[in-house]
């Protein structure tokens, strides 16, 4: 059975299928993942990341996605399936977006958290003329030092010697509890990186071991800086 309320006198928020226990309340500021389907209530789907097959990431909270999203998601968890009716004004109110959505329309969207965690800040350490960023079915291999947010050095066993993995085995994703494993975190920092690049990654959420417990580079805010040194396919693995 669903369950359903009002969250506030705008969005009505429809619960589809419940959060793990346990699982990370959506935040302002949130670097966050969905799938959804739009549709005009009553009516025709009108947009959906499902049939695109493609995720949709952004900050909650920048101005990247209608009012009535920043008011809703911030009731949901990750992990939860929920649908969210959204009235004009917190939509595309007098003028929608002809011609898929009419003026004064309500809205109606099936929404599923996949994630949600602290946005990770990138910086440039060293630029390569390098086009070439990691696809799911490649190999990397790096190089790692980790760092405190106050430049203390918390490990420096891959700064000399190479790290390997391949992209496919982890997700890229933050746990439902906004925790990260370290094969995740990785690939999230890589997957943007260019073959030859030096780049500082600040991350605010916590790392854990590979079994979810205790912090793997201590308590705080981490900072991973990380060169990417290959990117290779399994004809060039040896």
């Amino acid at each position: 059975p669903t369950k359903s309320w009002e969250m506030s006198e705008q969005v009505h928020k429809t619960e589809i299928r419940p959060a793990e226990q346990g699982a990370r309340l959506v935040a302002t500021g949130d670097e966050v993942t969905v799938h959804y389907v739009g549709r005009i209530q009553g009516g025709h789907v009108f947009d959906s990341s499902r049939s695109r097959e493609r995720e949709f990431t952004f900050i909650l909270g920048s101005g990247g996605v209608i009012k009535g999203w920043e008011e809703g998601l911030v009731m949901m968890k990750v992990g939860e399936l929920a649908k969210l009716t959204c009235p004009p004004k917190l939509a595309y109110g007098k003028k929608g977006v002809p011609p898929k959505v009419p003026p004064d329309s309500t809205l109606e969207f099936e929404i599923e958290v996949l994630s949600a965690f602290k946005p990770i800040e990138m910086k440039t350490l060293v630029e390569t003329d390098s086009n070439v960023t990691p696809k799911q079915s490649d190999y990397v291999r790096i190089n790692m030092l980790v760092k405190g947010e106050d430049g203390s050095v918390r490990d420096d066993y891959f700064e000399k010697r190479p790290l390997e993995f391949y992209m496919k085995d982890y997700s890229g994703r933050s746990e439902s509890n906004g925790k990260w494993k370290p094969g995740n975190i990785l690939k999230k920092a890589v997957e943007n990186m260019r073959v030859g690049e030096s780049a500082a990654f600040t991350v605010r959420e916590s790392i854990t071991d590979k079994h979810g417990n205790k912090p793997f580079w201590g308590d705080g805010a981490i900072v991973l800086e990380i060169t990417l040194n290959t990117v290779g396919t399994d004809e060039d693995v040896t």
